[in-house]
């Protein structure tokens, strides 16, 4: 939230001051509403954000910027995650992204073995995973990237 707020104000400040007043007036008037809700023009989120003809790439990117930003501040808190490369970090954000941080917690073995570096082990956990059985081909992909 501290970042989508950061974001807007630091819009605002090369916006027009009409532009950050109506976003006062929006924010105050709608209201926030976590989870989708139904108004008079369909399903709506967030301040009165309508999600009945859907969002734009551009929203859509800053959300997955926010949440992937997120999830890598919590599994930073965990060294046998901080101690990783790059790419295998991000690797484990993209499952996290898919599973949750819960979900992540539960690869203990894949989690071991990435305390110890041994990615091909690490693969092989993230194989043998109910994850990977309904993933499909994104789950192959980073099984594949993990062995690498």
């Amino acid at each position: 939230m501290k970042l989508i707020l950061s974001f807007i104000i630091t819009l605002s400040l090369y916006a027009d001051s009409s532009i950050t007043l109506a976003q006062t007036l929006i924010t105050h008037h709608e209201g926030f509403r976590s989870k989708p809700y139904k108004d008079t023009y369909g399903l709506s989120i967030g301040y009165g954000t309508s999600l009945t003809h859907g969002i734009s790439k551009e929203e859509a990117l800053i959300l997955l910027n926010y949440r992937t930003i997120a999830l890598n501040r919590k599994l930073m808190t965990r060294a046998w995650f901080r101690n990783l490369p790059t790419m295998k970090q991000a690797i484990v954000l993209d499952l996290a992204y898919n599973v949750g941080i819960t979900g992540v917690l539960k690869f203990k073995d894949m989690i071991t073995a990435l305390s110890r570096h041994d990615y091909h082990l690490a693969a092989l956990a993230m194989k043998d995973s109910i994850w990977y059985r309904q993933t499909g081909t994104r789950a192959k992909h980073l099984v594949q990237l993990m062995e690498k």
